[in-house]
C-alpha cells in the first residue's frame, strides 16, 4: 500500500499534470489564449514547489517524484500564458498607435510602453513564487519562532492545503456553471476519470501513512471529482464539446492542421486533480 498506491499515484499525476500542454499548444498557434484560463497554473506552481518542500522535509520521495516534473512543467505553461498576454498587448498597443495618427490626435493611450513591461501572469507567478520563498526561508532559518509547532513541515503541509483553496475555484465554478446552464461542457470527462483514479490512490497512501495533509486535501478532490462526474452523467454534453474530448483522448500529442480554435473550458477541471 506505501508503495504500489503512491507510485501509480505519480504517473497519473504526471498524466493529469500535462493536460493543459495540449491546450495550450493551440492556444500558442492560434496567438491567442482564447477562453483559457491560465491563472491555475500560476497556482500549480505554488503547489508543487510547497509539495515538493514538504517532500523534502519529510523524506518521502513518492510526494518529491509527483511533484517536481510537474513543478518544472508549470514554469512552461506560465511562460506560455504569459508570451500570448503579451502579444495580445502588444497588438492592443499597435492599433490604438495607428488610430492616433489616423486622427492625428494628441490623446494618450490606454496601453503604454510601461503596461508592456509585465503581464498578469507574470505578476501573479512572481507573488506567489515571493510567498513560498519568504515561507521556505522562514521555516528553516527561524523554526524557534514558529507559532504552534518546531516541525517545519506541519507549518509547510497547512500552508500548501491552504493554496488548494485556489484550485478548488476551478472545480466549485465549473459545478455552479453546470448546474445554471444545465449543460456539461465545462466537464472533460476523461479527466475527471484520471482526477478520481489519482485522488483515489494518494488518499490510500495518505491514510497509509496516517498523513493528513496528505489524505485530507486528496479526499476532498475526489469528492469534487465525483459530483464533477456525476453532473456530467446528468446533464448533457453539447456535441462539439464530446467530440473535442475524443480528440483530446485520441489525438493528444499529434499536430492536428485543421484545428478549428475551439479549446473548450477543460482548463477549469486541472485545477483540483493537483493535489499532491
Amino acid at each position: 500500500m506505501e508503495y504500489i498506491c503512491p507510485t501509480i499515484g505519480c504517473i497519473m499525476a504526471t498524466i493529469m499534470f500535462a493536460a493543459p500542454v495540449q491546450d495550450l499548444r493551440k492556444a500558442i498557434e492560434r496567438g491567442s489564449l482564447g477562453s483559457l484560463n491560465p491563472f491555475p497554473w500560476v497556482a500549480m506552481t505554488g503547489n508543487c514547489l510547497g509539495w515538493c518542500a514538504y517532500g523534502y522535509y519529510k523524506s518521502d520521495p513518492f510526494v518529491l517524484g509527483g511533484n517536481l516534473p510537474a513543478f518544472v512543467l508549470s514554469i512552461w505553461l506560465n511562460s506560455g500564458a504569459a508570451k500570448l498576454q503579451f502579444l495580445q498587448k502588444w497588438i492592443q498597443h499597435k492599433e490604438q498607435l495607428q488610430l492616433q495618427q489616423q486622427q492625428i490626435t494628441t490623446t494618450t493611450t490606454t496601453t503604454t510602453t510601461a503596461d508592456l513591461v509585465t503581464v498578469p501572469q507574470e505578476r501573479n507567478l512572481l507573488i506567489f513564487l515571493f510567498l513560498w520563498a519568504v515561507v521556505l526561508v522562514y521555516v528553516e532559518w527561524f523554526p524557534q519562532l514558529l507559532l504552534f509547532t518546531s516541525d517545519p513541515s506541519v507549518i509547510i503541509g497547512v500552508l500548501v492545503n491552504f493554496n488548494l483553496v485556489f484550485f478548488y475555484g476551478a472545480p466549485l465554478e465549473a459545478i455552479q456553471r453546470v448546474v445554471s446552464s444545465g449543460k456539461s461542457d465545462a466537464i472533460h470527462l476523461p479527466t475527471q476519470i484520471m482526477t478520481c483514479t489519482n485522488t483515489t490512490f494518494w488518499a490510500l497512501y495518505g491514510f497509509a501513512k496516517h498523513d493528513p495533509v496528505i489524505y485530507i486535501p486528496n479526499v476532498m478532490g475526489l469528492l469534487l471529482g465525483i459530483v464533477q462526474g456525476l453532473l456530467r452523467c446528468i446533464y448533457p454534453a453539447t456535441q462539439q464539446q464530446q467530440q473535442q474530448q475524443q480528440q483530446h483522448t485520441i489525438l493528444n500529442g499529434e499536430d492536428e492542421d485543421d484545428d478549428d480554435g475551439n479549446d473548450g473550458e477543460e482548463e477549469n477541471i486541472h485545477a483540483h486533480s493537483l493535489l499532491t
